[in-house]
């Protein structure tokens, strides 16, 4: 499994069902407007239609990470209940 040296504190899977658990949450720190939320983690897979997409300085809970079909790193996410995909690179870490 591909560990990101900046996501240590748990493991990027490719393969298995992600991890629904809340690890810790997280801030979207989109550039500008609010953050997309995928059904599946790539830039290419469709959006969610039951909600998104997240605005920015919103508040998310981060439950997994996992390699995306682009080969970037994307969050499992849980906002407001529902759960889906954000690319990592636009969510920091909550401490």
């Amino acid at each position: 499994a591909l560990t990101p040296t900046s996501h240590r504190a748990f493991a990027v899977t490719g393969s298995s069902k992600p991890c629904r658990d809340e690890i810790f949450p997280a801030v979207v720190t989109t550039q500008s407007g609010p953050l997309n939320v995928r059904q599946e983690p790539g830039v290419r897979e469709p959006l969610c239609q039951t909600f998104g997409p997240i605005p920015r300085g919103a508040t998310v809970s981060v439950c997994d990470a996992i390699l995306g079909s682009d080969d970037a790193v994307w969050y499992l996410i849980k906002y407001a209940g529902k759960y889906g995909f954000s690319m990592a690179k636009y969510l920091a870490r909550k401490e």
